[in-house]
C-alpha cells in the first residue's frame, strides 16, 4: 500500500501542496504552526473521513470554506485515485471518478496514525483504550464496525427498556451473544500484540504488555446472563447498562505495573509507538500488505536512545511512512526524502 502522489487544496493553512512522496520514510520538517501536522491531518482525513485534532469541519477551512485532498495510491500493484471535496456540511467521496460511500476507502487505503497528545488520552480514560483496540481491529476488518455499531442500538434499545421499566429481556439475550463476539475478538487480537511485543524485545528491562480481563469463551454468555441478572436492580434504578464490552478497562502495562503510573514520558511514548508498529506487523500478517504509517512529532520526549531504537526498529522495518518534525533527525537512510514546509508551501 502506497501513496504515490498527493495534492492538498485549501486544507487549514496549505493552500497548494502538490508532491510525490518517497516509497519509504518521508520526513516533513519546518518550524511550529508552518503546516506540516496539517499535512498529516490530511492524509488521516482521506482515510477515515474525520480529522484527529478536531470534531468540527469548520476548523479544517480557511477563507474559501472548502477543501479537496486528491491521493494516488497503490493497493497490491493496482493504481487507484482518491479524491475527497468537502464544501460547508457536504462531503464527497469520488474513486476512480466514481462516488462511493466511506467503507469503501478501506478496500484501497489503511492508515495507523501516532500523534503526541493521544498519550495522556489513553492513559487517562478507558474509553480511549477500548477505542484503541476497537479501531485497530476494524482496521483488518471492517465488518467489526457493524458488530459493535449493532451492540450500541441493543445497548440503547435495552437502557429504554430500563427507564420505562419494560421487559428487556430480548435486548439482554442479545447483548449477551453480540458481547461474546466482541470480547471474543479483543481476547484474539490482544494476545497477537502481547506475542510481538515479546518478540520485538524494545528493551532488556522493559516488557510491555497490555491486561484484558480473563474469560473462559465456553462458559462466557452463561456467565454473562448470571451478571446481570446480580446487577438487575442496579440497572433499573439507574436507567443504564452497568456491565459489558462498553465499560471494560483494557490497561498498559511496564515490567507488570500500570504504566500511567510507573512509566517516564519517555516510556509512554516508547509504548505507544511500539504498540502502533505491531498492530501494523498484525496487520500485514493478515492482510500480506503494509498500511501507512503517519507520526506527529517524533522526537517530542524521546532521548537520542529511544530515538535511535525507534528509527532502527520501526521507520527502517515498515513500508511508506510519512513523520513530522522541527528538524531533521540524525542517521537518515538511504531510502528517506525531507520536505520543508513553510508557511503552508512544501519544497
Amino acid at each position: 500500500m502506497l501513496i504515490q502522489k498527493l495534492i492538498i487544496k485549501d486544507f487549514r493553512n496549505l493552500k497548494n501542496i502538490n508532491f510525490i512522496p518517497n516509497e519509504n520514510i518521508n520526513y516533513i520538517v519546518g518550524d511550529n504552526a508552518q503546516g506540516k501536522t496539517n499535512i498529516i491531518e490530511s492524509l488521516y482525513y482521506i482515510n477515515y473521513l474525520k480529522s484527529f485534532r478536531t470534531n468540527d469541519i469548520k476548523n479544517l477551512y480557511n477563507k474559501s470554506k472548502k477543501f479537496e485532498i486528491k491521493a494516488e495510491i497503490s493497493t497490491n500493484k493496482v493504481k487507484n485515485f482518491l479524491e475527497i471535496s468537502c464544501e460547508g456540511k457536504f462531503k464527497k467521496i469520488y474513486l476512480n471518478n466514481n462516488l462511493e460511500k466511506v467503507k469503501k476507502i478501506s478496500e484501497i487505503l489503511n492508515i495507523i496514525l501516532y500523534y503526541p497528545s493521544e498519550i495522556s488520552l489513553l492513559l487517562k480514560f478507558p474509553s480511549y483504550r477500548r477505542n484503541l483496540i476497537d479501531k485497530s481491529i476494524y482496521l483488518y476488518n471492517p465488518n467489526y464496525f457493524d458488530l459493535y455499531n449493532n451492540y450500541l442500538k441493543c445497548l440503547r434499545n435495552r437502557n429504554i427498556c430500563l427507564k420505562k421499566n419494560k421487559d428487556d429481556y430480548v435486548w439482554k439475550e442479545k447483548l449477551v451473544e453480540l458481547s461474546y463476539h466482541i470480547i471474543k475478538f479483543r481476547l484474539n487480537y490482544i494476545t497477537r500484540i502481547n506475542d510481538l511485543f515479546k518478540s520485538l524485545n524494545i528493551y532488556d528491562n522493559e516488557l510491555y504488555k497490555i491486561s484484558y480481563n480473563t474469560y473462559n469463551l465456553s462458559e462466557m454468555k452463561k456467565e454473562m446472563f448470571s451478571h446481570f441478572k446480580n446487577v438487575e436492580n442496579v440497572d433499573k434504578k439507574n436507567g443504564y447498562t452497568s456491565i459489558g464490552p462498553h465499560t471494560e478497562d483494557i490497561i498498559f502495562t511496564l515490567n507488570g505495573k500500570n504504566i500511567s503510573h510507573h512509566g517516564s514520558e519517555g516510556q509512554k511514548k516508547t509504548f505507544i509507538l511500539f504498540y502502533k508498529y505491531s498492530q501494523l506487523l498484525d496487520y500485514k500478517s493478515i492482510k500480506n500488505d503494509y498500511p501507512i504509517f503517519l507520526v506527529d512529532d517524533l522526537t517530542s520526549e524521546l532521548d537520542e536512545s529511544r530515538e535511535n531504537i525507534i528509527l532502527k526498529k520501526i521507520l527502517f522495518n515498515c513500508n511508506q511512512s510519512f513523520l513530522t518534525s522541527s528538524f531533521v533527525p540524525k542517521n537518515l537512510s538511504e531510502n528517506t526524502s525531507v520536505f520543508h514546509v513553510k508557511e503552508g508551501m512544501i519544497s
